[in-house]
Protein backbone atom coordinates (compact mmCIF):
# COMPACT_ATOMS: atom_id res chain seq x y z
CA UNK A 1 0.00 0.00 0.00
CA UNK A 2 1.16 3.62 -0.26
CA UNK A 3 0.50 6.29 1.97
CA UNK A 4 0.82 10.01 2.36
CA UNK A 5 1.74 11.73 5.76
CA UNK A 6 -1.63 13.35 5.64
CA UNK A 7 -3.19 10.05 5.36
CA UNK A 8 -1.34 8.58 8.31
CA UNK A 9 -2.82 11.84 10.34
CA UNK A 10 -6.15 10.92 8.87
CA UNK A 11 -5.80 7.69 10.76
CA UNK A 12 -6.82 6.87 14.32
CA UNK A 13 -5.26 4.04 15.00
CA UNK A 14 -1.53 5.58 13.63
CA UNK A 15 -2.69 8.60 16.38
CA UNK A 16 -3.32 6.21 18.76
CA UNK A 17 -0.03 4.19 18.59
CA UNK A 18 1.82 7.60 18.23
CA UNK A 19 -0.06 8.63 21.17
CA UNK A 20 0.16 5.62 23.57
CA UNK A 21 2.07 2.93 21.67
CA UNK A 22 1.59 -0.73 23.11
CA UNK A 23 3.35 -4.30 21.84
CA UNK A 24 -0.14 -5.04 19.42
CA UNK A 25 0.04 -1.32 18.07
CA UNK A 26 4.07 -1.35 17.89
CA UNK A 27 3.74 -4.97 16.04
CA UNK A 28 1.57 -3.74 13.24
CA UNK A 29 3.11 -0.52 11.67
CA UNK A 30 6.26 -2.80 12.01
CA UNK A 31 4.95 -5.35 9.87
CA UNK A 32 2.97 -2.49 7.32
CA UNK A 33 6.89 -0.91 7.36
CA UNK A 34 8.27 -3.99 6.46
CA UNK A 35 5.35 -4.86 3.92
CA UNK A 36 6.21 -0.88 2.06
CA UNK A 37 9.32 0.47 3.07
CA UNK A 38 8.27 3.61 1.36
CA UNK A 39 5.96 3.93 4.58
CA UNK A 40 9.02 4.89 7.18
CA UNK A 41 9.51 7.83 4.98
CA UNK A 42 6.04 8.92 5.60
CA UNK A 43 5.80 8.58 9.74
CA UNK A 44 8.50 10.47 10.14
CA UNK A 45 6.75 13.54 8.19
CA UNK A 46 3.39 12.94 10.38
CA UNK A 47 5.97 12.70 13.34
CA UNK A 48 7.38 16.14 12.44
CA UNK A 49 4.21 17.52 11.82
CA UNK A 50 2.59 16.62 15.19
CA UNK A 51 5.82 17.92 17.02
CA UNK A 52 4.82 21.47 15.79
CA UNK A 53 1.66 21.16 17.95
CA UNK A 54 2.65 18.99 21.18
CA UNK A 55 5.82 19.92 23.13
CA UNK A 56 8.46 17.50 23.57
CA UNK A 57 8.56 18.34 27.55
CA UNK A 58 4.74 16.92 28.11
CA UNK A 59 4.36 13.42 29.12
CA UNK A 60 1.04 11.79 29.25
CA UNK A 61 -0.04 9.97 32.18
CA UNK A 62 -2.68 7.24 31.11
CA UNK A 63 -5.75 9.47 32.33
CA UNK A 64 -4.39 12.04 30.10
CA UNK A 65 -3.84 9.92 27.16
CA UNK A 66 -7.92 8.00 27.51
CA UNK A 67 -8.49 11.89 27.45
CA UNK A 68 -6.90 13.12 24.23
CA UNK A 69 -7.77 9.67 22.36
CA UNK A 70 -11.04 10.15 23.10
CA UNK A 71 -11.48 13.62 21.92
CA UNK A 72 -9.43 12.97 18.85
CA UNK A 73 -11.83 9.66 17.90
CA UNK A 74 -14.90 11.97 18.70
CA UNK A 75 -13.59 14.98 16.21
CA UNK A 76 -12.87 12.56 13.81
CA UNK A 77 -16.24 10.56 13.82
CA UNK A 78 -18.23 14.26 13.71
CA UNK A 79 -16.27 16.14 11.15
CA UNK A 80 -15.02 13.56 8.77
CA UNK A 81 -18.37 14.31 6.02
CA UNK A 82 -18.78 18.14 6.34
CA UNK A 83 -17.50 20.68 4.10
CA UNK A 84 -15.40 24.03 4.62
CA UNK A 85 -15.57 27.60 2.75
CA UNK A 86 -12.72 28.85 2.35
CA UNK A 87 -12.05 32.23 0.72
CA UNK A 88 -15.17 32.13 -1.18
CA UNK A 89 -14.87 28.38 -2.24
CA UNK A 90 -16.45 25.64 -1.04
CA UNK A 91 -14.21 22.05 -0.73
CA UNK A 92 -15.19 19.25 0.25
CA UNK A 93 -12.93 17.67 3.88
CA UNK A 94 -13.56 14.07 3.19
CA UNK A 95 -9.65 13.08 2.91
CA UNK A 96 -8.38 16.17 5.21
CA UNK A 97 -10.80 16.98 7.38
CA UNK A 98 -10.30 14.41 10.06
CA UNK A 99 -6.74 14.94 10.23
CA UNK A 100 -7.25 18.79 10.30
CA UNK A 101 -9.39 18.01 13.54
CA UNK A 102 -7.20 15.32 15.13
CA UNK A 103 -4.42 17.90 14.69
CA UNK A 104 -6.47 20.58 16.52
CA UNK A 105 -7.28 18.38 19.54
CA UNK A 106 -3.53 17.20 19.64
CA UNK A 107 -2.74 21.13 19.61
CA UNK A 108 -5.60 22.05 22.43
CA UNK A 109 -4.90 19.78 24.45
CA UNK A 110 -1.18 20.51 25.71
CA UNK A 111 -1.95 22.58 28.41
CA UNK A 112 -3.99 21.58 31.79
CA UNK A 113 -5.55 23.55 34.84
CA UNK A 114 -5.62 21.74 38.44
CA UNK A 115 -8.88 22.61 40.47
CA UNK A 116 -10.21 21.14 43.38
CA UNK A 117 -13.70 21.59 42.01
CA UNK A 118 -16.42 24.80 40.66
CA UNK A 119 -18.84 27.23 41.78
CA UNK A 120 -21.83 28.64 40.59
CA UNK A 121 -19.37 31.74 40.09
CA UNK A 122 -17.13 29.95 37.49
CA UNK A 123 -19.36 30.70 34.69
CA UNK A 124 -19.07 32.38 31.54
CA UNK A 125 -22.29 33.50 29.31
CA UNK A 126 -22.62 34.52 25.64
CA UNK A 127 -25.30 34.62 23.32
CA UNK A 128 -25.67 34.28 19.53
CA UNK A 129 -26.02 37.55 17.67
CA UNK A 130 -27.90 38.40 14.31
CA UNK A 131 -25.24 38.95 11.37
CA UNK A 132 -25.86 41.93 9.93
CA UNK A 133 -24.86 42.48 5.97
CA UNK A 134 -21.43 44.04 4.72
CA UNK A 135 -21.99 47.18 3.43
CA UNK A 136 -19.89 49.22 0.66
CA UNK A 137 -20.87 52.65 0.26
CA UNK A 138 -19.39 54.50 -2.99
CA UNK A 139 -20.95 58.45 -3.10
CA UNK A 140 -24.94 58.15 -2.30
CA UNK A 141 -24.29 54.35 -3.82
CA UNK A 142 -24.94 51.44 -1.15
CA UNK A 143 -24.52 47.87 -1.87
CA UNK A 144 -24.88 45.04 0.67
CA UNK A 145 -23.51 41.50 0.72
CA UNK A 146 -25.02 38.47 2.48
CA UNK A 147 -21.02 36.62 2.69
CA UNK A 148 -17.42 37.52 2.93
CA UNK A 149 -16.36 39.60 -0.91
CA UNK A 150 -13.15 40.44 -2.59
CA UNK A 151 -13.43 43.54 -3.90
CA UNK A 152 -10.79 44.63 -6.91
CA UNK A 153 -10.88 48.75 -7.85
CA UNK A 154 -11.21 49.88 -11.35
CA UNK A 155 -11.08 52.77 -12.99
CA UNK A 156 -14.95 53.62 -12.54
CA UNK A 157 -15.98 50.50 -11.27
CA UNK A 158 -15.60 48.02 -8.33
CA UNK A 159 -14.88 44.12 -9.19
CA UNK A 160 -17.27 42.13 -6.27
CA UNK A 161 -17.00 38.28 -5.89
CA UNK A 162 -18.58 36.64 -3.66
CA UNK A 163 -19.37 32.39 -4.27
CA UNK A 164 -21.73 33.11 -6.75
CA UNK A 165 -19.20 34.67 -9.17
CA UNK A 166 -18.05 38.33 -9.99
CA UNK A 167 -20.66 41.41 -10.37
CA UNK A 168 -18.83 45.11 -11.82
CA UNK A 169 -20.30 47.56 -9.62
CA UNK A 170 -20.22 51.53 -10.54
CA UNK A 171 -18.34 53.88 -7.83
CA UNK A 172 -18.08 57.30 -7.55
CA UNK A 173 -14.83 58.57 -8.84
CA UNK A 174 -14.89 61.92 -6.93
CA UNK A 175 -15.82 60.13 -3.71
CA UNK A 176 -14.59 58.67 -0.75
CA UNK A 177 -15.47 55.15 -0.76
CA UNK A 178 -16.46 53.03 2.75
CA UNK A 179 -16.57 49.27 3.55
CA UNK A 180 -18.42 47.76 6.53
CA UNK A 181 -17.60 44.44 7.51
CA UNK A 182 -19.96 43.36 10.60
CA UNK A 183 -19.21 40.71 13.11
CA UNK A 184 -19.13 36.89 11.75
CA UNK A 185 -17.90 38.37 8.06
CA UNK A 186 -14.47 39.04 6.28
CA UNK A 187 -13.73 40.85 3.20
CA UNK A 188 -10.63 41.56 1.21
CA UNK A 189 -9.73 44.88 -0.89
CA UNK A 190 -7.52 45.73 -3.42
CA UNK A 191 -6.98 49.35 -3.76
CA UNK A 192 -6.54 51.78 -6.38
CA UNK A 193 -2.28 51.50 -6.32
CA UNK A 194 -2.70 47.58 -5.64
CA UNK A 195 -2.27 47.52 -2.47
CA UNK A 196 -4.17 44.28 -1.10
CA UNK A 197 -5.85 44.95 2.17
CA UNK A 198 -7.54 42.19 4.19
CA UNK A 199 -10.61 43.31 6.21
CA UNK A 200 -11.36 41.50 9.59
CA UNK A 201 -14.52 40.83 11.14
CA UNK A 202 -15.98 44.08 12.70
CA UNK A 203 -13.80 46.97 10.68
CA UNK A 204 -14.74 49.88 8.42
CA UNK A 205 -12.44 50.76 5.83
CA UNK A 206 -12.54 54.57 3.89
CA UNK A 207 -10.66 54.42 0.62
CA UNK A 208 -10.35 56.62 -2.29
CA UNK A 209 -11.34 55.35 -5.87
CA UNK A 210 -8.01 57.26 -7.02
CA UNK A 211 -4.99 57.79 -5.01
CA UNK A 212 -3.77 61.75 -5.30
CA UNK A 213 -0.44 62.97 -6.34
CA UNK A 214 0.59 63.32 -2.62
CA UNK A 215 0.54 60.56 -0.83
CA UNK A 216 -1.62 57.40 0.10
CA UNK A 217 -4.15 57.35 2.54
CA UNK A 218 -6.70 55.13 4.07
CA UNK A 219 -9.36 55.37 7.17
CA UNK A 220 -9.46 51.90 9.44
CA UNK A 221 -11.54 51.23 12.55
CA UNK A 222 -10.83 47.58 13.67
CA UNK A 223 -8.01 45.85 11.60
CA UNK A 224 -6.52 44.90 8.88
CA UNK A 225 -3.48 43.05 7.56
CA UNK A 226 -1.96 44.84 4.28
CA UNK A 227 0.74 44.32 1.81
CA UNK A 228 1.29 47.94 0.71
CA UNK A 229 2.54 48.26 -3.30
CA UNK A 230 6.22 49.64 -3.79
CA UNK A 231 5.64 53.65 -4.14
CA UNK A 232 9.00 55.78 -3.33
CA UNK A 233 7.09 58.96 -4.27
CA UNK A 234 3.72 58.29 -2.17
CA UNK A 235 4.12 57.57 1.73
CA UNK A 236 1.45 55.50 2.41
CA UNK A 237 -0.61 56.24 5.69
CA UNK A 238 -3.07 53.87 7.76
CA UNK A 239 -5.29 56.28 9.63
CA UNK A 240 -7.06 54.97 12.91
CA UNK A 241 -8.70 57.31 15.25
CA UNK A 242 -5.76 56.97 17.64
CA UNK A 243 -2.79 56.43 15.82
CA UNK A 244 -1.25 56.64 12.44
CA UNK A 245 1.10 54.12 10.88
CA UNK A 246 3.21 55.19 7.83
CA UNK A 247 4.98 53.05 5.29
CA UNK A 248 6.55 53.04 1.82
CA UNK A 249 6.12 49.28 0.75
CA UNK A 250 5.90 46.24 3.52
CA UNK A 251 3.41 43.94 5.16
CA UNK A 252 1.81 44.51 8.39
CA UNK A 253 -1.08 44.23 10.61
CA UNK A 254 -3.18 47.38 12.19
CA UNK A 255 -5.70 46.06 15.24
CA UNK A 256 -7.56 49.10 16.26
CA UNK A 257 -10.64 48.09 17.70
CA UNK A 258 -12.38 50.57 19.84
CA UNK A 259 -12.37 48.57 23.09
CA UNK A 260 -9.41 46.47 22.50
CA UNK A 261 -5.27 46.97 23.04
CA UNK A 262 -4.17 49.24 20.06
CA UNK A 263 -1.55 47.36 18.41
CA UNK A 264 0.66 47.13 15.03
CA UNK A 265 2.86 44.37 13.75
CA UNK A 266 5.67 44.52 11.39
CA UNK A 267 6.25 41.29 8.94
CA UNK A 268 8.15 42.38 6.48
CA UNK A 269 9.86 45.96 5.12
CA UNK A 270 9.62 49.14 7.13
CA UNK A 271 6.81 51.28 8.81
CA UNK A 272 6.78 54.19 11.48
CA UNK A 273 3.91 54.77 13.98
CA UNK A 274 2.71 57.90 14.95
CA UNK A 275 0.54 59.68 18.07
CA UNK A 276 0.48 62.89 19.21
CA UNK A 277 3.86 63.33 20.87
CA UNK A 278 5.54 60.31 19.82
CA UNK A 279 6.84 58.74 17.06
CA UNK A 280 8.34 54.86 16.58
CA UNK A 281 10.14 53.72 13.77
CA UNK A 282 9.85 49.52 13.43
CA UNK A 283 11.79 46.73 12.50
CA UNK A 284 10.66 43.36 11.18
CA UNK A 285 8.76 40.84 13.72
CA UNK A 286 8.54 43.98 16.00
CA UNK A 287 5.19 44.39 17.83
CA UNK A 288 4.13 48.20 18.95
CA UNK A 289 1.69 48.48 21.58
CA UNK A 290 -0.08 52.02 21.78
CA UNK A 291 -1.88 52.95 25.08
CA UNK A 292 -5.11 55.79 25.06
CA UNK A 293 -2.89 58.68 25.89
CA UNK A 294 -0.48 58.05 22.74
CA UNK A 295 2.71 56.13 24.55
CA UNK A 296 4.18 53.19 22.14
CA UNK A 297 6.13 50.44 23.44
CA UNK A 298 7.87 47.81 21.12
CA UNK A 299 9.25 44.20 21.44
CA UNK A 300 9.99 41.32 19.26
CA UNK A 301 7.42 38.63 18.63
CA UNK A 302 6.21 35.95 16.28
CA UNK A 303 3.94 37.75 13.55
CA UNK A 304 2.16 34.74 13.21
CA UNK A 305 -0.07 35.06 16.28
CA UNK A 306 -1.16 38.29 15.23
CA UNK A 307 -1.11 37.49 11.25
CA UNK A 308 -2.85 34.15 11.19
CA UNK A 309 -6.32 34.92 10.85
CA UNK A 310 -6.20 35.82 7.08
CA UNK A 311 -4.90 31.71 6.57
CA UNK A 312 -8.11 30.93 8.89
CA UNK A 313 -6.38 30.09 12.01
CA UNK A 314 -5.37 31.74 15.53
CA UNK A 315 -2.46 31.16 17.63
CA UNK A 316 -2.31 31.46 20.91
CA UNK A 317 0.75 30.70 23.42
CA UNK A 318 -0.51 31.73 27.31
CA UNK A 319 -2.99 33.83 25.87
CA UNK A 320 -5.65 35.35 28.42
CA UNK A 321 -8.99 33.46 28.25
CA UNK A 322 -10.44 36.64 27.62
CA UNK A 323 -8.77 37.66 24.48
CA UNK A 324 -9.51 34.24 22.88
CA UNK A 325 -13.30 35.44 23.53
CA UNK A 326 -12.96 38.42 22.27
CA UNK A 327 -11.57 36.97 19.08
CA UNK A 328 -14.92 34.37 19.15
CA UNK A 329 -17.02 37.34 19.63
CA UNK A 330 -15.98 38.98 16.54
CA UNK A 331 -14.98 35.89 13.99
CA UNK A 332 -19.05 34.45 15.54
CA UNK A 333 -20.79 37.14 16.30
CA UNK A 334 -21.41 36.72 19.59
CA UNK A 335 -21.68 38.70 23.08
CA UNK A 336 -19.73 36.87 26.14
CA UNK A 337 -20.70 39.11 29.34
CA UNK A 338 -16.66 37.22 31.11
CA UNK A 339 -15.33 41.17 31.85
CA UNK A 340 -16.57 41.18 35.31
CA UNK A 341 -15.87 37.72 36.47
CA UNK A 342 -12.21 37.16 38.19
CA UNK A 343 -12.55 33.35 38.09
CA UNK A 344 -11.38 33.63 34.70
CA UNK A 345 -8.43 35.36 35.28
CA UNK A 346 -6.03 32.91 35.67
CA UNK A 347 -7.10 30.72 32.48
CA UNK A 348 -5.06 30.92 29.79
CA UNK A 349 -5.04 29.10 26.42
CA UNK A 350 -1.87 27.51 23.72
CA UNK A 351 -2.21 26.30 20.76
CA UNK A 352 -4.19 26.60 17.26
CA UNK A 353 -7.97 27.72 16.49
CA UNK A 354 -8.97 26.81 12.98
CA UNK A 355 -11.90 28.96 12.16
CA UNK A 356 -14.19 26.78 10.70
CA UNK A 357 -17.99 27.26 9.73
CA UNK A 358 -19.14 24.90 13.00
CA UNK A 359 -19.35 26.68 15.92
CA UNK A 360 -19.78 23.27 17.99
CA UNK A 361 -16.02 22.57 16.90
CA UNK A 362 -14.63 25.89 17.99
CA UNK A 363 -16.39 26.01 21.47
CA UNK A 364 -15.10 22.14 21.91
CA UNK A 365 -12.12 23.72 21.00
CA UNK A 366 -11.60 26.43 23.18
CA UNK A 367 -12.96 24.57 26.31
CA UNK A 368 -9.95 21.82 25.76
CA UNK A 369 -7.43 24.87 25.18
CA UNK A 370 -8.61 25.93 29.08
CA UNK A 371 -10.08 22.74 30.66
CA UNK A 372 -13.59 24.41 30.86
CA UNK A 373 -16.81 22.92 29.73
CA UNK A 374 -19.62 24.22 27.78
CA UNK A 375 -23.34 24.18 26.44
CA UNK A 376 -24.78 25.50 23.79
CA UNK A 377 -28.45 26.23 24.41
CA UNK A 378 -30.40 27.69 21.02
CA UNK A 379 -28.03 30.75 20.83
CA UNK A 380 -26.60 30.67 24.98
CA UNK A 381 -23.41 29.57 25.33
CA UNK A 382 -22.24 28.72 28.83
CA UNK A 383 -18.58 28.21 29.65
CA UNK A 384 -17.92 26.51 33.13
CA UNK A 385 -14.37 25.59 34.80
CA UNK A 386 -14.18 21.73 35.31
CA UNK A 387 -12.14 20.08 37.84
CA UNK A 388 -9.10 17.78 36.73
CA UNK A 389 -6.78 15.56 38.68
CA UNK A 390 -3.28 16.94 38.62
CA UNK A 391 -0.98 15.11 36.50
CA UNK A 392 1.96 13.27 39.23
CA UNK A 393 5.84 15.20 38.56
Amino acid sequence: MSRSYIQLLDDAKFLEWRIAPNEELNAYWDSLQQQDPSLQKMIVQADLYLKEFISDKRSFNNADKEFLLESIFKTIEDQANRKLTCNRKTITWQKYVAAASAILILATSILFFTKEKSSDADVITGSQLDTDQIQLVSGDKLFQFEENIDIQINESSFEVTTSAGTNELSLDANSVNKLTVPYGKQSKIRLPDGSLVWLNAGSTLEFPSTFGNAQREIKLTGEIYIEVATDRKKRFMVQTPDFTVEATGTAFNVSAYEKAELSAVLVEGKISVHTEGHVTEMKPNELAIIDRTGKIETKTVNTESYTSWINGYLTFEDTPITRVLAHIERYYNIEFDYLDNPNFQDVTCTGKLYLTENLDHIMRSVTLMTNTEYTLNDKTIIISKKARQKTPQ
